[in-house]
């Protein structure tokens, strides 16, 4: 009773605390529940705003290794910066003691421009986080507070939306993003790594991280548990949206087991000493930046408990798939049905840390019940090999043994091994083997399946559907099937068109088939065609409701163009349906490809009929001639028609170089009049159509862009306006030449004739050198013959609007020079 009347006074005691104020920030208290409340017996109140000093440095694609501080006291800072309102904004918060961290922080925001272009603001606080953990834990609702008011004068002086927005905290960040959530509502995300626990832990949601603090929370749990128990300094409860707990949460493989030191008691004391040993905490922050390049190895599957997920009772994922840890958790379909959904997955003991579940059954074959030992070895399509033990002990012939492994493995298996070494002391020497293996990948139970169908005249046996299936494997775990119909779609091009509804429904026997015995679900299942094939496709589709997708490689125009739907490919034939244009032409112009509109997304490269590069012709002709010029494929096209699947085939390994403008018509793209893309962003022709958030908003959307004449064929549209510097009036051409790392360099006119100062010179660039590979940019001029030989030229600034997003580079060139002289440009 003596120990309960000395708690209740102390709380009392604390609960009369006091409060503090400051003009910017509002007025902080120590009342409950941020102090004298159970799990929280803390005192004191946060230190000023000076004191912490909260500074935000912005890294972007255009400056990646140099920062730049902005804030929201002095405007003109963001104004000057190269913070754009067209890119989502990541802030990434360090914890506790996390001044040595932070160059290895700030490398997140590097790994993030492989991917995607954004704002990323490392948030520094270590002049509030570098004492006593007690300050730190006060000086977070200090840091909170602080990016909401950098988020208030974005959202007020910019027009900056909240929902664009991700906090990203690490340890005490975590709770200093989720402050900023609660005092901020409409917030896109919080992405909680291993939240502190040592006095947030069981305390009310107002003082901790929470599922209320953002439109999404995900949070990844790491060395999650109790301070004085399990020197544990991570959150073990859950916080979020999704909580995700690597190989249960508390201990991770690779970081020695901590224990505490029996005579230290002192919060303050075991947070110094664990921040030179803390392997597990930031392991988090390894996880989440490994994520980030590897969008498919950190498959959560969701149990109620560890133990359950070890013994694979949650094993496939269900048919809405399962929510991936780290950077793509947003993608998650059901990601915020419901608060605190517990996730389970395991992880390597070093880098790389993703790991893939698999189960894998052994029939066995033997003469005899044998006493041995049995594993299986495993070889991706990568070449990396790995043995697992499938069991030991007693093998019965004929009997299947199974067991769960979680494999560094990401791709398909090529080639599959069984090992067995029998007991030490079984008496018969024997023998063993495996009758069947089986092996079933865990991140989807039914792997998506992927038909690729040929057109007239081909086959499948070889040539692009055999190589497009091997691309598909490089990058992604499925099935690819290459439909063969070589025999239908030999003689007359009218026979053909009447063989492929055979063709469409033997496809849709092969689906109903795979349902009916794996409860197969079209969901998982995309049909790509190539011109008659295409048609094919849509056929399979009609027949077959709830096929996920279908990609037309320019679907046949002869005898399709302008019949009824249910004759050709259309929206109706899957969920989404992308066509690819590349020989369409309008009658009496002879186009093998279709020219209308055929799915949700239609892309139209270099206006869809011509494409550079190919020298054939599209001949003129009458509906009488279609037959004799169909026969000799190599007079109308056949270069331009195949250029929708060799696009398609080089978009798999450039998720970002095909894309596509929104246009009525490709004059208009052409003229800039739907350049850059809008707030939306534009979709990507090939393979990645179908991660364009809109591709469903309305069927006949029409998107022009232009390719190269050569693989890979793609472009990175930029508009770019000179000023030049030298002699007021000359003639010649100026020209922009790009330098990549590999050493390649491809040169641009802008323009050409009279030449002066007064002009400003303007022109669409479809650049063959990717932004991001951009190592240099130089200016060049060549004069005319009638130009003075001791002419210089220079110039003085370059802007460069970039297509994907709008945001602008501004280069700027010294003096001037002398004709077919480049001059370095560099960013001013």
């Amino acid at each position: 009773m003596f120990a309960v009347w000395i708690t209740t006074l102390f709380l009392l005691d604390a609960a009369r605390g006091g409060e503090v104020c400051y003009k910017r920030l509002g007025c902080f208290t120590d009342s409950p529940p941020w102090s004298g409340i159970p799990g929280r017996e803390l005192a004191g109140l946060p230190r000023s705003p000076e004191a912490v000093n909260t500074n935000f440095f912005l890294y972007t694609r255009d400056n990646p290794m140099k920062y730049q501080r902005i804030s929201a006291t002095n405007p003109s800072t963001i104004k000057a910066s190269n913070f754009r309102t067209n890119r989502k904004t990541r802030f990434i918060i360090h914890g506790h003691l996390a001044g040595a961290d932070l160059p290895w922080i700030t490398d997140i925001c590097r790994l993030m421009f492989h991917i995607e272009d954004v704002n990323c603001i490392l948030t520094d606080w270590t002049g509030g986080s570098s004492g006593l953990y007690t300050e730190a834990v006060n000086n977070v609702r200090i840091v909170g507070a602080e990016l909401v008011y950098l988020v208030n004068l974005l959202e007020k002086e910019y027009g900056y939306c909240p929902a664009n927005i991700h906090f990203i905290g690490h340890s005490l960040g975590a709770h200093a993003a989720g402050e900023a959530g609660r005092r901020k509502p409409g917030i896109g995300r919080i992405t909680g790594l291993d939240p502190a626990g040592p006095l947030f832990q069981y305390t009310p949601t107002t003082v901790r991280l929470d599922p209320s603090d953002a439109k999404f929370v995900d949070v990844i749990h790491t060395h999650a548990g109790h301070l004085f128990f399990d020197f544990a300094p991570g959150i073990l409860q859950t916080s979020g949206h999704l909580d995700f707990y690597p190989n249960g949460g508390k201990k991770m493989p690779g970081c020695k087991q901590l224990r505490v030191p029996p005579a230290t008691r002192d919060i303050n004391d075991l947070m110094r000493a664990y921040r030179f040993v803390g392997c597990g905490h930031k392991r988090s922050l390894r996880y989440y930046a490994e994520s980030i390049i590897t969008p498919n190895g950190f498959v959560g599957y969701q149990c109620e408990t560890y133990r359950a997920f070890v013994l694979g009772d949650c094993f496939p994922c269900p048919e809405e798939g399962c929510p991936l840890m780290g950077h793509y958790a947003d993608k998650f379909s059901h990601k915020t049905e419901k608060e605190e959904q517990k996730v389970y997955l395991n992880t390597g003991s070093s880098p790389p840390y993703a790991r893939w579940r698999k189960q894998i059954y052994v029939r066995v074959s033997a003469p005899e019940i044998m006493k041995a030992n049995i594993d299986v070895a495993l070889t991706g399509t990568n070449g990396i090999r790995k043995k697992y033990t499938i069991d030991k002990g007693t093998f019965k012939p004929g009997n299947t043994y199974w067991n769960n492994v979680d494999t560094e493995i990401s791709g398909n298996i090529s080639k599959v091994e069984f090992l067995w070494k029998k007991h030490l002391g079984h008496a018969d020497r024997g023998c063993m083997g495996a009758e069947e293996v089986t092996i079933i990948s865990g991140e989807n139970g039914n792997v998506e399946t992927t038909f690729i169908t040929h057109g007239f005249g081909s086959t499948a046996k070889e040539g692009w559907v055999v190589e497009m299936c091997l691309r598909l494997l490089e990058v992604e775990n499925i099935n690819c099937i290459a439909v063969d119909w070589e025999d239908g779609a030999k003689g007359t091009y009218i026979s053909a068109v009447n063989n492929i509804r055979v063709v469409g429904a033997e496809v849709a026997y092969f689906i109903k088939t795979l349902q009916n015995i794996s409860s197969y679900s079209p969901s998982e299942i995309h049909l790509i065609g190539h011109s008659l094939g295409a048609h094919t496709a849509g056929e399979a589709g009609r027949r077959t409701r709830g096929i996920r997708r279908v990609t037309g490689l320019d679907p046949a125009g002869p005898y399709f163009e302008g019949t009824p739907p249910e004759v050709r490919l259309d929206p109706t034939d899957a969920d989404f349906v992308d066509v690819i244009h590349s020989n369409a032409a309008h009658f009496p112009v002879a186009g093998l490809g279709i020219y209308n509109t055929s799915g949700h997304l239609d892309f139209y490269p270099n206006g869809g009929s011509v494409m550079p590069g190919c020298t054939d012709s599209n001949a003129e002709m009458k509906q009488s001639n279609f037959e004799p010029l169909l026969a000799d494929l190599a007079v109308i096209g056949v270069c331009h028609h195949s250029r929708s699947h060799e696009f398609y085939f080089e978009s798999i390994l450039y998720p970002d170089g095909y894309l596509g403008y929104p246009c009525e018509t490709y004059k208009s793209f052409e003229s800039g009049d739907c350049f850059p893309c809008p707030q939306e962003g534009c979709p990507m022709m090939g393979h990645y159509a179908d991660r364009f958030p809109e591709k469903l908003q309305r069927v006949d959307q029409k998107y022009f862009l232009n390719t190269a004449a050569d693989p890979p064929f793609t472009t990175w549209r930029q508009k770019v306006f000179v000023k030049l510097s030298g002699v007021k009036r000359t003639r010649g051409d100026i020209n922009l030449i790009f330098h990549d790392t590999k050493g390649n360099t491809k040169e641009y006119e802008i323009d050409s004739g009279k030449l002066s100062q007064d002009e400003v010179y303007t022109k669409y660039l479809d650049v063959e050198i990717h932004p991001k590979n951009t190592t240099k940019i130089e200016f060049l001029w060549n004069k005319s013959i009638f130009t003075l030989l001791w002419a210089r030229l220079g110039a003085e600034t370059v802007t460069i609007i970039h297509g994907e997003d709008g945001h602008r580079s501004t280069f700027c060139g010294r003096g001037t020079v002398t004709y077919g002289v480049p001059q370095l440009l560099t960013p001013c």
